[in-house]
């Protein structure tokens, strides 16, 4: 019995290692970990397809093995301000993100509008306004708003976000437009007051530690686009 209950301690001690590792991101180890956000998947839906059919393949033509890993937005931001993934699978300029991220040259979306999206006939000067945590696009409307008495939100992702918006349970949120048209009717999203907080542009960030491979990867990516093969919008315009 001593016995046996030695060896079940034994293997419960090996399995507490295991987790272990994987707690530490050692698990990842043989792996070029691209991180992205639970609540860039919600942009469009393909844009999974279009991460593991366009981005994941350029890596393993360069020689690596990558690894799609999904989080939610706040997570993916602490990873990225501490540089702790080895590219992040989209993102639009931030200051943060620069410290330990390049960007790929080759821009995965042409330019689109972070806005301001309010429900008819609401006051400006004083909403709830709802954003996803972890976002870039809510410091766009603090640059523009911060002196407004705003209440503002935070939601995991994209879907609570519009759900909050639909059921009135806020006056207003900030996101893209590339984003909204595919979860609105377009009776609903005529409904709406949009007001232009930025253009911007999505790219794909690999870790400054990775010099080398980034310089692989801008040229496979350049002879993909050349070919109208690499941008989100293309992808979806060739599938359909």
């Amino acid at each position: 019995m001593g016995l046996l209950a030695g060896a079940m301690s034994s293997r419960y001690y090996l399995f507490f290692l295991i987790l272990l590792g994987i707690a530490s991101g050692k698990s990842f180890s043989k792996d070029f970990v691209i991180a992205v956000g639970e609540s860039q998947l919600q942009i469009h839906p393909r844009v999974e397809s279009y991460l593991n059919e366009v981005i994941l393949p350029i890596y393993r033509k360069v020689g690596l093995k990558p690894k799609l890993v999904i989080l939610p937005m706040a997570r993916l931001r602490i990873l990225q301000d501490k540089g702790e993934v080895d590219a992040v699978g989209g993102s639009i300029y931030n200051p943060a993100i620069e410290k330990n991220y390049q960007p790929i040259s080759t821009p995965i979306t042409d330019e689109v509008s972070v806005n301001l999206y309010r429900r008819p006939g609401i006051r400006t000067n004083d909403l709830n306004v709802a954003f996803v945590k972890g976002e870039s696009g809510i410091s766009l409307f603090k640059q523009k708003y911060g002196g407004m008495k705003s209440k503002l939100h935070e939601v995991r992702n994209r879907e609570i976000l519009f759900l909050m918006l639909k059921l009135k349970r806020v006056d207003a949120i900030v996101t893209g437009d590339f984003a909204l048209k595919s979860h609105f009717t377009p009776t609903e999203f005529e409904s709406l007051e949009v007001e232009l907080l930025q253009r911007v542009t999505v790219s794909h960030y690999v870790n400054r530690k990775h010099s080398e491979i980034f310089i692989k990867l801008e040229d496979e990516i350049k002879k993909l686009d050349k070919k109208k093969k690499f941008r989100l919008f293309h992808f979806i315009k060739n599938e359909k």
